[in-house]
């Protein structure tokens, strides 16, 4: 039976209107997620298979700016958003492109500032193929520096009870 130009016509608008509701719906997925990674003071970025960035939320742009005194870009290669410890950022990255998600302290000098960050490196996945791989950093500095203030004063404090007893 011969189908009528009519019915292909009324066919492809039902397909039309079903691709713009998908489309839609992932819209609004989009949107959700990027208020997500948005909400955060957390820095948040994404680097492609040839190390370059992909994503990255706005406190990654404000700390890059700070930290190298230029803006961020999609594409930018590594050389030029990180030359503190490559070596171990190289390895940590490599470690998660072959399907490892960890987390890890790394210190680092900005501006002769001992940094201490807390990165976790999780691989993207499509279709079963690693991507990517996103890093989620906080940075530690102040609850590092706490805890070593702690440790003093709890070592002083027992110091001084030993003191006392003799």
């Amino acid at each position: 039976s011969e189908i009528s130009s009519r019915e292909l016509l009324k066919e492809y608008y039902i397909e039309v209107e079903n691709v713009k509701k998908l489309k839609n719906i992932a819209d609004i997925e989009i949107s959700k997620l990027n208020s997500l990674i948005g909400s955060t003071d957390n820095i948040i970025f994404l680097i492609d298979k040839e190390r370059k960035l992909s994503a990255f939320n706005k406190s990654f742009e404000k700390s890059f700016e700070k930290t190298f005194k230029k803006t961020p870009y999609i594409g930018m290669p590594n050389s030029e958003y990180f030359d503190g410890n490559s070596s171990l950022f190289n390895e940590n990255i490599k470690k998660a492109f072959l399907g490892d998600k960890f987390t890890t302290e790394i210190e680092t000098k900005i501006e002769n500032n001992t940094i201490h960050l807390e990165v976790t490196f999780n691989p993207v996945f499509f279709n079963k193929e690693i991507i990517g791989v996103s890093l989620f950093v906080i940075d530690i500095t102040t609850k590092k520096l706490e805890k070593k203030e702690l440790e003093k004063a709890k070592e002083l404090a027992e110091k001084a009870t030993l003191e006392k007893s003799i």
